[in-house]
């Protein structure tokens, strides 16, 4: 991703370029692992930092799975990947995998786990 759609997704004001420019990464990099271009400039930074102003902004809604999918595709380089997720990124992630979605689950429908009786010899 080049610095001008690194810019336009951080400008967070054309949802119809960001999808475009999220779709052509996905394209472009199914099956990639590594992205030293981003190592210039603090782009990775920027780009990162982008996305999950995305994923926070309930306007950027339409484009949230793209979000998700581009972090799963750059979370394969591992570069300073530890210095660059914060707890709040993670929460963020959680929240959009429905993961934090407990409303309206009560005993009735929760599965029963019953445990087999251990054998003894």
């Amino acid at each position: 991703m080049d610095e001008d759609e690194i810019c336009v997704l951080s400008n967070g004001d054309n949802l119809d370029q960001a999808f475009q420019i999220l779709q052509k990464f996905l394209k472009n990099n199914e099956n990639v692992f590594s992205f030293p271009s981003l190592c210039e400039n603090n782009r990775r930074v920027i780009l990162w930092t982008a996305i999950f102003q995305h994923l926070q902004n309930k306007c950027s809604n339409p484009i949230h799975a793209l979000c998700l999918a581009a972090i799963r595709v750059l979370s394969r380089d591992k570069s300073d990947l530890e210095n660059l997720i914060c707890e709040k990124w993670v929460t963020i992630l959680i929240e959009r995998a429905g993961l934090y979605n407990f409303v309206g689950i009560d005993e009735e429908g929760m599965v029963p786990m019953e445990m087999p009786d251990k054998d003894v010899a």
